[in-house]
């Protein structure tokens, strides 16, 4: 009996030596912090594996995935009205244009010229049938560029503007 009590002393020896990486002390708020902070760190320098592997699984996951997107609509409607409500110009224009605008197949982006143009861009939603037909990562870099003019000052508006159309 007595050689069955010695791992017991091996584990607290263990565990003392190793308190941080026990689940007890991994769900202290400093133990979340750390995991958090490493986690963005991860996130920041490995974004576009991370992409690759979202796109894949879509890809390779598709039926489930709207399975899944349809549920989560119906059991959320609360979802689509906030997203509704918090852009309501934005929706009203994209379903204008959609509505009433039919992208040219064979379009090339107006921005790079490099790729099709599958998406249409609104550089005001007041003007929903002013639209710009680009590729998709042009489209994602003209929101970001107007994400970074409405915050800017007027000056910085100018030059986000002017930096929007160049690739």
């Amino acid at each position: 009996m007595g050689k069955y009590k010695e791992p017991d002393i091996y584990k607290k020896k263990w565990y003392q030596k190793n308190k941080d990486r026990t689940y007890q002390n991994s769900q202290t708020p400093e133990a979340k912090k750390r995991k958090i902070i490493s986690n963005k760190k991860y996130s920041v320098n490995h974004r576009e594996k991370i992409l690759l592997n979202k796109r894949e699984y879509t890809r390779n996951h598709k039926q489930e995935k709207i399975a899944y997107d349809q549920q989560r609509r119906k059991e959320h409607p609360e979802i689509k009205k906030e997203y509704y409500n918090k852009h309501k110009e934005r929706v009203l224009a994209g379903c204008k244009a959609r509505e009433h605008i039919n992208i040219p197949l064979g379009l090339f982006c107006q921005i790079c010229n490099k790729e099709l143009a599958t998406q249409r861009h609104h550089e005001d939603y007041f003007k929903p049938l002013e639209v710009i037909f680009c590729c998709r990562l042009c489209h994602e870099n003209l929101d970001r560029n107007r994400k970074e003019r409405e915050k800017a000052s007027p000056e910085e508006m100018k030059k986000a503007y002017k930096n929007a159309w160049k690739i």
